[in-house]
């Protein structure tokens, strides 16, 4: 994730001329992603990003302001920082990593959806939903 705006706590009540503009998804549409700042912050975007568009924005109300205003805004890595101006934006690069896990069979209780269903926590919350595990069980007969 990169931050690409955060509104500093010294600005007090003044609105920052530098906050991105607050305009939702031409659909209407909102947005479930979530994200933390530096200091763990919990933000959640209030705005789907637009077409070609990989920014997210998280509002935050101020006091004696009528409307909210954009607190933190981000895009997810792989992102080229800049609109695309399609409606899809460009493919992450692709890694695949192979990790062989070996165990007796008399080891009983192993869960292979338990595991399957941890590798996703491993990654940027907004690169899980393209993260794809592929496992398999196989049985190796031990040679002596």
């Amino acid at each position: 994730m990169i931050i690409t705006y955060s509104r500093s706590d010294t600005l007090g009540q003044a609105i920052d001329p530098e906050a991105p503009a607050l305009d939702l998804s031409p659909t209407e549409t909102t947005c479930t992603a979530s994200t933390y700042d530096v200091d763990g912050t919990h933000w959640m975007c209030t705005r789907a990003p637009h077409p070609g568009e990989d920014r997210h924005q998280a509002t935050q109300a101020l006091p004696g302001q009528s409307l909210p205003v954009v607190g933190l805004e981000w895009e997810y890595q792989y992102s080229l920082g800049e609109d695309t101006g399609g409606d899809v934006d460009e493919s992450a690069p692709v890694h695949s990593i192979t990790v062989t896990v070996s165990f007796p069979d008399r080891a009983i209780g192993v869960d292979v959806e338990k595991i399957r269903s941890a590798v996703p926590d491993l990654f940027w919350e907004g690169d899980a939903d393209d993260v794809q595990v592929d496992l398999e069980l196989i049985r190796l007969t031990a040679q002596r």
